[in-house]
């Protein structure tokens, strides 16, 4: 686990990512404002995780 890694002068370390689907109809913003969306779930949910927004948001809609 990268939480156990702790580095000098700075201390623990974790790593939230946030990843999504690039589907037909999704724009670079979209996929951006997806993973964007999923990496705050993972922060929120205890970081230190990969949390996947869910492919059936559709093109334009705002991130849950």
């Amino acid at each position: 686990h990268l939480a156990s890694v702790t580095l000098e002068g700075v201390g623990g370390v974790t790593l939230s990512m946030g990843v999504c689907d690039l589907r037909p109809g999704h724009s670079a913003r979209d996929l951006m404002r997806l993973a964007d969306a999923a990496l705050y779930r993972a922060k929120e949910t205890g970081r230190d995780r990969v949390v996947d927004e869910p492919s059936s948001v559709s093109a334009g809609a705002p991130p849950r």
